[in-house]
């Protein structure tokens, strides 16, 4: 089975997760894209946000969430393998290239469109728990004397 390696961009503005739909594909997915050879994680991230959606990446919000694998949405018998960054961008997100649909995704109703099998299985878990803790953040100033 083949492996993809990229780079994606969780992220959330209040309870919408910015989700990129590709031509001709039925998928929404992160923003983001496979590394060109010798290049490295975050200016990939930085290429590919600039292309697919016309921002700059803020590289100081950028913090590693780890690596996340599942099955293509696109390609058969392949799996993509992504290293997740949670971050943030300039500008307003504007499609571009082979970007067709921006896509404000609602972390918190049912799911209106058709998702990547990785962001459905693998993201979208991870997005919960960011949304969750800044909902609910810990007081640590309660209880103490």
């Amino acid at each position: 089975m083949k492996v993809l390696s990229t780079v994606g961009l969780l992220l959330i503005h209040n309870t919408h997760l910015l989700l990129v739909r590709k031509r001709h594909t039925r998928t929404f997915m992160l923003p983001g894209g496979k590394m060109d050879v010798g290049e490295q994680e975050i200016p990939c991230l930085e290429r590919e946000i600039q292309e697919e959606l016309q921002c700059q990446l803020q590289r100081a919000s950028l913090h590693a969430l780890g690596e996340f694998t599942d099955v293509a949405a696109h390609e058969p018998n392949t799996l993509v393998t992504m290293k997740l960054y949670k971050g943030q961008i300039v500008g307003t997100a504007r499609a571009s290239r082979e970007i067709e649909e921006i896509h404000w995704f609602d972390l918190q109703k049912p799911h209106e469109i058709l998702l990547a099998p990785l962001v459905q299985n693998q993201i979208l878990p991870v997005a919960l728990h960011f949304l969750t803790s800044l909902q609910h953040p810990l007081n640590y100033n309660q209880g103490t004397s």
